[in-house]
């Protein structure tokens, strides 16, 4: 069924609350990985507060992408904002690629001149409690972000989740340095976090460019249009070069709708209607864009009118197939 306007009201505004929640939770794990770094000098605890503090400027800029994001389409943004979403993503998966190459240098830095470290299990046990946080949000963001299709929401939740592969690797190395007396061991965690950090940031940035370079639909998303436009074209109708995108929570298609010559225009009016009534019904906030065309003039593509013979119209008799 068709989002009601209240709905995608609703939608925006848990964006914007669940993006401005993510700045406190964002800082108080920082604290926290500041903290362990504190009470154990430790580069590699220092380099986990670096990522953290990528967190918090992702934070800070999540709120304005996702309220930016849910603004009406106006006279200079005709298709909405929606990529202000994507846009945004990219620079935070620039800033995140920036920190893993900070982190590396620091890590070079503690390899040749390592320090020894001081209460390594306290360290230990706060870095782990800041781990355990930034999974719980992110699973949240992430799960939240996917499935109301926010790229900016996604991506901040992905980096949180991804942060405690980073957590559980230092707990243990931080642990192990004491006990086998390896003090380089810390640069060479820290030089991992970097890895980590500049692999997150890779992938961040590529799932950021899908959005702004126009990506096809999933398969199965793109069976149901086809479908809803092949069942509504009531048989005498045929679509071709149908093409759909998405940016953000909103849908857009265009196609071509080829009708017999003699069709009255009323008549391949109301046809175009029912396809898009039904496509609203069914897919939500989506934009329908028909070109109309003759049967004469329309250049199909093979195997295209076949198919639409095989629509059935499930409308009464009174509806404009007959």
């Amino acid at each position: 069924m068709p989002q009601a306007p209240l709905e995608k009201n609703q939608d925006s505004n848990q964006a914007v609350k669940l993006a401005i929640i993510c700045l406190p939770v964002s800082l108080l794990v920082l604290f926290i990985k500041m903290a362990a770094w504190y009470v154990t000098d430790s580069t590699a605890l220092f380099s986990d507060g670096l990522e953290t503090l990528a967190n918090v400027a992702a934070a800070v800029g999540a709120i304005w992408a996702v309220k930016l994001a849910s603004l009406p389409p106006d006279e200079n943004h005709p298709y909405g904002h929606a990529k202000a979403e994507a846009i945004f993503a990219i620079i935070e998966s620039l800033f995140v690629f920036t920190t893993g190459v900070l982190i590396a240098l620091l890590a070079f830095r503690e390899w040749f001149f390592p320090s020894p470290l001081q209460t390594p299990f306290i360290g230990a046990a706060l870095n782990g409690f800041a781990g355990i946080i930034n999974l719980i949000w992110g699973i949240t963001l992430f799960r939240w972000g996917k499935k109301h299709h926010s790229s900016t929401l996604q991506s901040t939740g992905n980096h949180m989740i991804s942060d405690i592969w980073a957590s559980i690797g230092l707990i243990v190395g931080i642990i192990l340095i004491p006990i086998t007396g390896w003090e380089r061991l810390d640069g060479f965690m820290s030089f991992l976090i970097g890895i980590n950090v500049l692999f997150v940031g890779g992938k961040m940035f590529w799932t950021a460019t899908h959005p702004l370079m126009d990506q096809a639909l999933p398969p199965e998303e793109r069976k149901q249009i086809d479908k809803i436009i092949w069942e509504n074209a009531c048989g005498q109708a045929k679509a071709h070069d149908i093409r759909m995108r998405r940016a953000g929570k909103d849908l857009f298609t265009e196609f071509h709708l080829a009708v017999p010559d003699e069709t009255p225009v009323s008549k391949a009016y109301n046809i175009c209607a029912r396809i898009e009534t039904a496509l609203r019904q069914e897919m939500g906030n989506i934009s329908v864009h028909i070109y109309l065309e003759p049967d004469s003039h329309a250049l199909l593509e093979k195997g295209e009118e076949a198919t639409s013979k095989q629509a059935v119209c499930k409308k009464s008799k009174n509806c404009c197939c007959y």
